[in-house]
């Protein structure tokens, strides 16, 4: 069944932690994963216990955490990489000799990840022991994305690698600026942004860029894909709907501010949170608006859902705190209290 979120929402509970959340708040199986600040990886599984501390570094975590099916990476301000088991053990860590810039991908065994210097590298996943690098042209600020034997990432060189699982490179495609934020696929379709204000979409099997669409702003962002459809935020701060297959603007709505982090859809709903104290609510098929959250100091992470719950990161500057808001619709809490 599909879920439902219709606004008002209000707020039913919170979770308070030190320090600010690392740009997304993860989703894998039946948890919520984030990092902080602060060094500490938590995570969420029943809403009524509260916020799990998981793991404590001692070390300010630079990096959100990212999932794969046995354990969790994340990276600290010193170029730490963690493997962290499920219920929290540390498996390995290991120190790399550069400053780490793009997110870690996980698959077949393996890590890959890319540096300020442009090296783009592999670990093992079950040792954290080296396997090989690659150098390119610029620094690495993208998440790279694995489809089937090949890694795609994107660098700021103005190139999109694909790469096999030996560090050959495949195929690059040039762009005409800066490609960090992340990719999406389907049906032999991959998608992404560049600083150079077009919107991609690469035909995996033909080769070749299929369309590309302008923006009015750079495109440093995390892709949706819905029906027919693919979704990102520009930053001139306009919300996009395109048609997967030809690029086709099928909508667009301004949102208040930058936005760094993923959207979220919930049934027929999309949310968007930005650099704001305000998370904002879409129909996915139209484009209208369908409320909005206004949040006391400032989001600081993705809007998710989780067990028919909206959750927000929002971050007190002053005080050096944040708290995880949970929110339901208005209707919903009404019927409990009766």
């Amino acid at each position: 069944m599909e879920p439902v979120l219709d606004f008002p929402i209000i707020q039913e509970g919170e979770v308070c932690f030190e320090g600010e959340i690392n740009r997304f708040m993860t989703r894998s199986e039946n948890r919520v994963y984030f990092s902080s600040s602060k060094g500490n990886l938590y995570c969420i599984e029943e809403l009524k216990q509260g916020a799990l501390l998981l793991f404590a570094s001692g070390i300010d975590f630079v990096s959100p955490p990212y999932i794969s099916t046995e354990y969790i990476f994340l990276y600290d301000s010193m170029n730490n990489i963690y493997c962290i088991r499920k219920n929290g053990a540390l498996f390995w860590k290991t120190r790399i000799e550069e400053n780490i810039s793009g997110g870690i991908a996980a698959s077949h065994g393996k890590i890959f990840f890319g540096t300020e210097n442009g090296n783009f590298l592999s670990y093992e996943a079950d040792s954290g022991e080296y396997l090989w690098g690659m150098k390119t042209e610029g620094p690495i600020r993208s998440l790279p994305v694995v489809i089937d034997d090949t890694v795609v990432f994107g660098c700021d060189d103005r190139k999109v690698y694909f790469v096999n699982f030996d560090g050959d490179i495949i195929k690059e495609y040039e762009t005409g600026g800066h490609v960090r934020g992340s990719f999406v696929y389907r049906q032999g379709r991959l998608y992404f942004g560049s600083y150079d204000e077009y919107f991609y979409c690469i035909h995996m099997e033909k080769k070749k860029i299929e369309w590309k669409v302008k923006t009015g702003g750079k495109v440093h962002a995390y892709p949706l894909l819905g029906k027919k459809c693919v979704l990102f935020v520009s930053w001139n701060n306009v919300l996009y709907c395109l048609n997967d297959r030809n690029g086709t603007v099928l909508w667009w709505n301004q949102i208040p501010a930058r936005c760094l982090f993923p959207i979220e859809a919930v049934g027929s709903r999309l949310l968007v949170t930005s650099l704001s104290s305000e998370v904002n609510c879409f129909d996915i098929k139209t484009g209208e608006d369908k409320g909005e959250y206004i949040v006391k100091n400032e989001l600081r992470s993705n809007p998710l859902w989780f067990r028919d719950t909206l959750l927000l990161s929002v971050y007190d500057k002053e005080n050096d705190m944040s708290k995880i808001l949970f929110l339901i619709k208005g209707k919903e809490l009404l019927e409990k209290k009766l």
